[in-house]
């Protein structure tokens, strides 16, 4: 039996400088495409983030909404309306209590309503 069965590896050959320039270019290249690309996904979502898009279906024409259902029961009254920057309160009263309906102003929907309810028993005594 042969002791030495194992092949030697051959010598590496050492890359030329002209290789290894190669190499070094293309390496900053790659380095540099993906900093621009993170770069121009960070500007994106910051972007997006600070400057959000108002649904074009909600607004119409010259920045107005146009009509808007609210819809009150047969017998219901309108006792206030009261507004702020972007929304409007608008109480109603009617045999079954009385509510307030919150809308956003800018787009006409309605965005919740309270209903107000009397206090009964013994809550109405001030004992919980």
């Amino acid at each position: 039996m042969p002791e030495d069965t194992v092949q030697q590896p051959e010598m590496e050959m050492v890359p030329s400088l002209r290789t290894r320039r190669m190499l070094v270019t293309a390496i900053i290249v790659m380095a540099v495409v993906l900093v621009a690309g993170f770069t121009v996904v960070v500007t994106t979502l910051v972007k997006r983030a600070s400057h959000p898009k108002a649904s074009a279906s909600l607004v119409g024409p010259g920045g107005r909404f146009g009509v808007s259902d609210i819809n009150i029961a047969p017998g219901d009254r309108v006792r206030t309306l009261t507004m702020t920057d972007d929304r409007l309160a608008i109480h109603i009263a009617g045999e079954k209590g009385e509510e307030i309906v919150i809308v956003n102003v800018k787009t006409g929907i309605e965005l919740g309503r309270f209903r107000l309810q009397s206090i009964t028993g013994l809550a109405a005594n001030g004992k919980f």
